[in-house]
């Protein structure tokens, strides 16, 4: 077995579970059923981690992904520490990078072994961010998930993280400072990205075990 997963909701992740993917990260759920299957339990699926949910928006200060992340850092602590893997969809990986960020401050790295972002939205004012966040992941542990996208125009989310409103942003869906980012094709939306039959198919679950695997 691997180390345990703590899944991050994305924006809206706290809606019914009748809005099909956006339950991914809370039990009981198919997702979170393959990934015991393949080798990874939840950390701890009596007392998940939840946050807000909240979206900041598209500039300025990020105050509901920085409180969060350290609300997130606190339940760590809570939980004793654990050596873990994160899985972040959406937003859901600036709340991660917040709480990175700040354990590094605190001179408390977590220090996961393996960091997803699936889908989160590339916002280049977060880049500091995770420069610093950086830190605290095991060397070659993060790696990065993004597609193109399918669907209406404003059903693809990613696009509102990187949309050039001003000098901090830019078209990209890959993260600069990842260590590997890894394209889903063929492009799927950005709520696919967390089906569990993709992850299946293309055992995107390697990515919180070894990383000597070609991608």
């Amino acid at each position: 077995m691997g180390f345990p997963l703590i899944p991050v909701a994305g924006t809206w992740g706290a809606k019914p579970a009748d809005s099909g993917s956006y339950y991914w990260w809370r039990s009981p759920s198919v997702w979170l059923a393959c990934a015991k299957n393949a080798g990874y339990d939840i950390l701890d699926p009596h007392d998940q981690f939840f946050w807000s949910t909240a979206l900041d928006g598209v500039a300025g200060k990020n105050d509901a992904w920085d409180a969060a992340g350290r609300a997130l850092y606190w339940y760590w602590v809570a939980k004793g520490r654990p050596r873990m893997n994160l899985a972040a969809h959406s937003h859901g990986g600036q709340v991660v990078a917040y709480a990175l960020q700040y354990s590094v401050q605190q001179g408390d790295p977590m220090s996961p072994y393996r960091v997803v972002t699936i889908a989160s939205p590339v916002r280049f004012d977060m880049q500091p961010v995770w420069a610093d966040a950086k830190k605290a992941i095991t060397p070659g542990g993060w790696t990065h998930l993004y597609t193109q996208e399918t669907g209406a125009l404003f059903e693809e989310y990613q696009y509102l993280g990187s949309f050039p409103l001003d000098t901090n942003f830019g078209f990209r869906r890959d993260m600069p400072l990842a260590d590997r980012n890894v394209e889903i094709v063929p492009a799927t939306s950005h709520h696919g990205m967390v089906w569990a039959d993709l992850w299946n198919k293309d055992d995107l679950w390697r990515f919180f075990g070894d990383l000597n695997i070609p991608v």
